[in-house]
């Protein structure tokens, strides 16, 4: 039999997609379902968090980048003035500057990895509560006649289809958001 994480009660008939129709195994469904939900809420939060950590990390490469050209700009002017000491100064905040776009670089990419794996687990809850629905949907057709575990399952469907949907569109938005920061 399928088994939950949360629990040992039998969510569906191995192998024939059946859905539960024993209260406990309901509930326990439901339970699942909610806890997956709660998940999702909290991947999508995370995903939106280093995705605001990862715009800001590309907004410090570009501002070092800015700094970079400056004082190339300001190397190659002492150069052809003819002020080698000036120069050097200003080559070493070049290379000064050239360091912390590195540094900015790899924390972006560093960060961009992690929000890679969050969305990777986000996608991987994402499926589990989609393949849950239809036994929650069968489920709630099945027990059409105890009304207190009809509602409740059907509470459950429409919550986790709203949810999906929203987490969806905000889990894209961010990820667009990010790409195009960078």
């Amino acid at each position: 039999m399928g088994k939950t994480k949360a629990s040992n009660e039998p969510i569906a008939e191995a192998g024939t997609g059946t859905a539960p129709t024993e209260p406990a195994s309901v509930k326990s469904l439901h339970d699942e379902v909610l806890d997956l939900q709660a998940g999702l809420n909290a991947l999508s939060l995370q995903i939106s968090e280093r995705n605001a950590v990862i715009e800001k990390a590309v907004r410090l490469v570009q501002e070092h980048r800015r700094e970079e050209q400056e004082h190339l700009a300001s190397y190659q002017r002492y150069l052809l003035s003819g002020e080698p000491t000036a120069a050097d100064g200003a080559l070493a905040k070049v290379t000064a500057a050239r360091k912390k776009v590195d540094q900015a670089a790899a924390a972006v990419r560093t960060h961009a990895g992690a929000g890679a794996e969050l969305r990777s687990e986000w996608g991987r809850v994402y499926a589990e509560l989609i393949r849950l629905l239809p036994l929650a949907e069968e489920a709630f057709n099945q027990l059409r006649g105890d009304r207190s575990l009809l509602s409740l399952l059907h509470d459950t469907i429409n919550l986790a289809s709203a949810t999906i949907r929203r987490q969806v569109d905000d889990v894209l938005c961010d990820f667009e958001k990010g790409v195009a920061a960078r």
